[in-house]
């Protein structure tokens, strides 16, 4: 059974993050469902996955839908989609068809997970590198957990400008525009001497398949993250490694070489550990710390969900010191970044 009240919950996400079209698009299903709407029957009958059904479903369907558009320009649906205006009868009529004739290819889309990699998340990330490189003086191995592609593992190759933090790389790659409230951030080179990533189902940056997942779950009114995406994508050189976090995590440890901090990080990931994976994370990270010096630190910076509504707090401790710095809150694509400082 499906229901519209998840796809009500969907639409108030996407208008929350920026998509009023993928909010209208999510509402009308909403609706049509609550009316008595079949149009599910086809995929029903060819997806077996339960979690398929469940609460992120409608997710699962929009990268499907706008998965299809973008392998199918041409397609009725497609020219119902942005830059066309808003006009709710051809859009029905087009997902209608859409669905009825392309089921099994939407059916697979649907029993696949999400996955997306948002770039602004960036400017936290180069913001608390920055921070520690100014605390130890000493170069940066860096670790992301739940990498996806790997585009924030070039954190420091993405300029920043915005008041309270400019920072500008050499060559930079882009420019991520966040709104910068509050704290100043103190600018400079921030040097990286080894960087890599882990996630439990990687993507490849030069594979098309993947690079089409990315921007299926990027939606179509959103033009400025899908030009970001299709800019930061070939310039993503770093494979990212198949894996669970603890035990990689475990293993990089070992790769840390004298005089340089390991920075451990990673954005809106933790919440998807099941409860043995947050166990041996956190087992891991213990590690990390225990084994931490003043000339080999570790830094651990975190921007996860705490509870908030529509942002995600930002957190970052030190070792050996063994102290952490609350660093202020961001929106979960870091449009904006209340940012307190690290002050610790």
């Amino acid at each position: 059974m499906i229901y519209s009240s998840i796809f009500y919950d969907q639409a108030r996400n996407c208008r929350d993050l920026g998509s009023p079209f993928m909010g209208k698009l999510m509402t009308l299903f909403g609706d049509k469902i609550a009316q008595g709407s079949d149009v599910f029957d086809p995929l029903a009958r060819l997806v077996n996955d339960p979690d398929a059904f469940a609460g992120n479903f409608p997710l699962r369907l929009a990268g499907a839908l706008h998965g299809f558009v973008l392998e199918n320009p041409d397609c009725a649906l497609a020219k119902a989609y942005p830059p066309a205006q808003w006009e709710q009868d051809l859009i029905w009529a087009g997902l209608g068809e859409t669905i009825a004739q392309n089921a099994d290819w939407i059916a697979r889309w649907v029993m696949v997970p999400p996955q997306t990699n948002e770039i602004r998340r960036s400017s936290v990330i180069a913001a608390a590198a920055r921070g520690i490189f100014d605390r130890y003086q000493l170069p940066l191995m860096v670790s992301e957990i739940g990498a996806s592609v790997g585009l924030n593992l070039n954190f420091d190759r993405y300029q920043v400008a915005a008041k309270g933090f400019d920072f500008t790389p050499r060559d930079p790659i882009l420019t991520l525009t966040p709104d910068w409230r509050r704290g100043p951030v103190r600018t400079g080179d921030i040097p990286v001497v080894d960087r890599a990533g882990v996630d439990s189902a990687p993507l490849d940056a030069h594979d098309p398949r993947d690079a089409l997942k990315l921007r299926a779950y990027t939606w179509p009114d959103q033009i400025d993250r899908l030009e970001r995406l299709d800019a930061a994508l070939p310039h993503q050189k770093t494979q990212i490694e198949r894996g669970d976090a603890g035990p990689w995590l475990a293993r990089r440890i070992n790769a840390q070489p004298e005089s340089a901090v390991h920075f451990i990080y990673h954005t809106v990931v933790r919440q998807y550990f099941d409860p043995a994976s947050e166990k041996e994370f956190q087992s891991a990270l213990d590690m990390a710390a225990s084994r931490a010096t003043q000339q080999r630190p570790v830094a651990h910076f975190s921007m996860e969900y705490d509870g908030a509504v529509d942002c995600a707090g930002l957190r970052l401790s030190f070792w050996p010191e063994g102290i952490w710095c609350d660093l202020g809150r961001t929106d979960f694509h870091g449009r904006w970044v209340a940012w307190r400082g690290i002050d610790c």
